[in-house]
């Protein structure tokens, strides 16, 4: 196998290169009123990625952004390859992999954009550390005062996780639940924590929903819909789930194809040497966690206007489905002789998943270029900006197809006054 040894330099590389690629990715939409407190916005309870939204944009400044992007990014292939046992080069090459193999515009809304990066990727940093502590828990060699330092701490990750994302929020409940369920079935039970933990998660969550004007306001965006009679629930029902079946799986495919070549290789090649018998009821159930941990991120939304499902909501269930891809990736590398076929396979799998994704990053380079080449024209001269004109190649990846100040005289005058473009210069 590739050797862990270079695990380390691999983590610097991964962090050098999304620096890179991250502070190319040009302040947008939102992020121009979120630089000035959040004027014209309102998502109350998501206190912490609202704390970080302010502060990053008010930095007006892609670079130091892009940097602290990259470093959450790796961070969170460290957390995810920790619980996989090992840190190892393979594992961090399989988790860039699978996180390129995403539609590159639930990769742009989750990641690149600033706004979507500080609601949907930044929350793992608080939920991965409480899924590695659940492990670490039931692990016999831990002594009573580690124990109860690692139990703090995922509290601690527990309570801050819910001020982010509504849909992670109710899925670290259900996840904290289904724990709790299968610490019965565990050899060391830890029932007080798992309840403790639970209750600290739906108190949390009812913090954020009395504070959070998405759930009491039908302008806010993630208000639930009124339905006249139970036909109308299932139509919309039905209605989103066709929806979310294209965003999640028909716009997808090369993700789902490497995640089930993964999932097969681990059935056919560890799973025979787990005492299925011995164990039954604890890995079915943990098989049934697995499925209601992907899919409740995305499902939750069955009582919203289905115009309200947009790409970015599903990226909670893709992060959920690389950790199970890397926990099963894991396993068979554990268990496998023949190093060469994994160590070539996954230099060719590096290569193929970057194709599409270089192009798109160049492009966003290239938009970026043009819109500050356009943004000092206007400064120093009042030059009116072709912002149609300079709109990147992909645009179709980005949110609201990169039309920017063009979507409405309300965003003209943000991005005027994020730049600092006098406001008589026309934007067409």
């Amino acid at each position: 196998m590739i050797s862990k040894k270079i695990a380390p330099f691999g983590l610097i590389v991964m962090f050098i290169i999304w620096s890179i690629i991250a502070s190319q990715s040009p302040f947008y939409i939102d992020d121009w009123n979120w630089a000035y407190g959040g004027s014209g916005i309102s998502y109350g309870g998501r206190f912490i990625g609202n704390f970080f939204s302010v502060i990053l944009n008010a930095t007006h400044n892609q670079i130091i952004v892009g940097i602290f992007k990259s470093f959450i990014l790796t961070l969170i292939c460290f957390f995810v390859c920790m619980l996989t046992g090992k840190v190892k080069l393979s594992r961090i090459i399989v988790f860039n992999v699978l996180f390129l193999l995403m539609n590159m515009k639930i990769v742009y809304e989750s990641f690149l954009w600033t706004s979507g990066f500080v609601n949907y990727l930044l929350p793992f940093v608080f939920v991965l550390p409480v899924v590695i502590i659940n492990i670490k828990l039931k692990n016999d060699n831990n002594n009573k005062n580690n124990n109860l330092q690692l139990k703090a701490i995922s509290l601690i990750c527990i309570f801050a996780s819910t001020f982010f994302l509504e849909n992670l929020s109710i899925t670290m409940i259900i996840y904290l639940f289904t724990e709790l369920i299968l610490n019965l079935f565990s050899k060391k039970k830890e029932i007080l924590y798992g309840l403790i933990a639970f209750l600290t998660s739906i108190i949390s969550f009812m913090i954020m929903i009395l504070n959070s004007e998405r759930f009491s306001n039908n302008n806010s965006g993630y208000s639930v819909s009124i339905f006249h009679n139970l036909g109308e629930l299932l139509d919309n029902a039905y209605q989103v789930h066709l929806k979310i079946v294209s965003l999640f799986f028909h716009e997808n495919v090369f993700f789902w194809i490497l995640f089930f070549v993964i999932l097969t290789a681990f059935l056919a090649i560890v799973l025979p040497k787990y005492d299925f018998e011995k164990n039954k009821w604890y890995y079915i159930l943990l098989a049934l966690q697995g499925v209601v941990i992907v899919l409740c991120p995305t499902y939750q939304f069955i009582v919203l206007n289905i115009n309200l499902i947009n790409p970015r909501v599903l990226f909670p269930s893709f992060m959920i489905l690389i950790i199970i891809a890397m926990l099963c990736f894991g396993k068979i590398e554990d268990n496998f002789d023949n190093a060469k076929i994994i160590n070539v396979s996954l230099v060719a799998l590096l290569i193929i998943s970057m194709i599409f994704p270089t192009l798109f990053f160049v492009d966003m380079a290239g938009w970026n270029r043009r819109i500050n080449q356009a943004n000092q024209n206007a400064i120093t001269s009042k030059s009116d900006i072709n912002y149609s004109g300079i709109r990147p190649q992909y645009a179709q990846y980005y949110y609201c197809t990169a039309n920017g100040p063009l979507i409405g005289s309300s965003w003209s005058t943000s991005y005027k006054d994020y730049y600092g473009i006098p406001q008589d210069v026309v934007i067409k």
